[in-house]
């Protein structure tokens, strides 16, 4: 117990950097899809899905491929900043068709449940010095999959039940929420308290974080 409570201490300054980090960037997530509804970005946007996720993608590797290559922390927040609006304008687009509050409302609280729950338990598993880096290939595979999954369902032309979207949906859920037991482990056992890490920690828990939220959105519609 004692040298959990040294380890929580030793970590504390990179969580609260963190989580100060993940809040700054969903806040500008947020006010993004704000004002993208306001401007009605949804008008200018061209109906071809697989252009705009070919796009999308192009935009978001060469982002976190950039994060990698620096050391500066201030152009990393700049450039998560970037990611954060993209994925804000996507938010935007994705949300359009979507004209009961109460929705997002609902997703955005399912969310911060799940995500405080399961970084909880990430904590407990910590506690007893479980080590989950194992975990790493088998959450990437199955990331694989459902990757694959969802590709090829832009490609067909055949539409999908409702059963199908929430089965999916919840899988991703599952996914990640495993992904944050893992991360969370991965920082009080593996990251040293530095700046870099601050990033790299914020930014896995928001794409985790995005991706519970898209999905109980799409369970909640």
């Amino acid at each position: 117990m004692t040298n959990f409570g040294k380890l929580i201490s030793k970590k504390s300054k990179l969580f609260q950097c963190i989580f100060l980090t993940l809040l700054f960037q969903i806040l500008i997530t947020y006010f993004t899809v704000n004002i993208a509804n306001k401007l009605d970005i949804n008008k200018y946007y061209e109906k071809n899905p697989i252009k705009n996720i070919v796009l999308f993608f192009i935009i978001v590797i060469f982002i976190v491929t950039m994060m990698n290559y620096t050391e500066s922390f201030m152009i990393k927040q700049l450039l998560f900043i970037s990611y954060s609006i993209i994925i804000g304008i996507f938010l935007s687009i994705m949300f359009s068709d979507i004209n009961d509050k109460d929705i997002i409302k609902n997703s955005l609280i399912s969310t911060i449940i799940n995500f405080m729950i399961i970084f909880i338990f990430g904590i407990i598993i910590s506690y007893y010095n479980i080590d989950l880096s194992w975990l790493a290939i088998v959450l990437f595979v199955f990331l694989l999959i459902i990757s694959t999954i969802m590709i090829m369902n832009i490609f067909s032309n055949e539409e999908n039940n409702d059963n199908y979207e929430k089965n999916l949906s919840i899988t991703i859920i599952i996914l990640f929420s495993l992904y944050i037991l893992y991360d969370t482990n991965k920082i009080l056992l593996k990251y040293d308290n530095n700046k870099a890490n601050c990033i790299k920690g914020a930014l896995d828990y928001y794409v985790n974080f995005l991706n519970l939220f898209t999905s109980y959105s799409r369970i909640n519609q």
